[in-house]
């Protein structure tokens, strides 16, 4: 006798329509972001009385 495991199958289903980005996944809006932080400008620490 074969069991059915009608859970496994909602929670297939259920992952095959994953709409969520996840942190690691890298694309376009990735990129983006990481071009605008290395574009900005850098913060001046120069008359805070701070060094480097």
């Amino acid at each position: 006798m074969k069991i059915k495991m009608r859970w496994m199958d909602g929670i297939k289903q259920e992952a095959a329509t994953l709409q969520t980005a996840m942190p690691w996944e890298r694309g376009l809006r990735r990129q983006a972001t990481t071009r605008r932080r290395s574009e900005a400008p850098k913060p001046s620490l120069i008359g805070l009385g701070l060094t480097a």
